[in-house]
């Protein structure tokens, strides 16, 4: 089997990214897929809090199950809650994007799919000519979107799409991230089907609300106790891998 995967990004930071690739990590395992993963760059994270639940690759790790190590899932880490280029210039340590490279191939050759999370969105500086979406097309994965649900949702879709096009990069589908309780409300449910015909871009998944902090407390158990019918997509993909 060919090694697949997708590239995680967000139309704006803290939209639910990690959530939604823990989710779609989940249905695809349910095939037997093995699944790989990486949190290239993460931001705002101290040392301390790399191996639980309340960053990034540790989320990811615990509810995945994976057993890789920290450097390879994620070999950039930092303390500042900025921008990678930003952080890595205060921080006094800059990001060689071949360093990235090399531990994502490490993955693919034990994994059959590989899911990969940007740090914020597609035009997020890496290095001062390198943006996520430099990483994403040189990892050569198709994009999944990550929007929610509130006002301007439109606009900034819009620009992450128009934004990859033009970068030739190949976008799978948006998925929604519902933030707060109630979501989506009675006018909001209409911007999916409003980005599907201008945009002629799929709208694959809504990810519930899943709690006001879900990072907080949740464990490989929880995570494999969701319902996956809302990211029945990915299953389904995954089920076409072995055929």
């Amino acid at each position: 089997m060919r090694n697949k995967g997708f590239f995680v990004t967000g139309t704006d930071t803290g939209v639910g990214k990690t959530l939604v690739t823990t989710q779609m990590g989940k249905a695809i395992q349910s095939e037997n897929i093995s699944l790989g993963i990486m949190k290239p760059i993460e931001t705002g994270v101290s040392s301390s809090l790399v191996p639980t639940t309340l960053s990034d690759v540790g989320l990811l790790k615990t509810a995945l199950g994976v057993s890789d190590s920290i450097e390879d899932i994620s070999p950039y880490r930092y303390q500042t809650p900025v921008a990678p280029l930003l952080a890595s210039r205060l921080e006094n340590n800059p990001i060689d994007p071949k360093v990235i490279i090399e531990a994502y191939q490490k993955l693919t050759r034990k994994y059959d799919v590989i899911l990969a999370e940007g740090a914020g969105g597609i035009l997020v500086p890496i290095k001062n000519d390198y943006l996520m979406a430099d990483l994403a097309k040189d990892l050569a994965l198709p994009l999944i979107i990550v929007a929610r649900f509130h006002l301007g949702t439109i606009n900034q879709t819009a620009l992450t799409i128009e934004a990859a096009r033009s970068r030739g990069l190949d976008i799978e589908g948006i998925v929604f991230s519902c933030l707060e309780k109630d979501q989506p409300t009675e006018l909001e449910k209409y911007t999916p089907e409003i980005l599907e015909e201008i945009y002629k871009t799929p709208v694959i998944a809504i990810c519930p609300f899943m709690g006001d902090n879900p990072k907080a407390n949740f464990s490989q158990k929880n995570w494999e106790n969701k319902d996956q019918t809302a990211f029945s997509y990915f299953s389904n993909w995954a089920r076409q891998l072995t055929k």
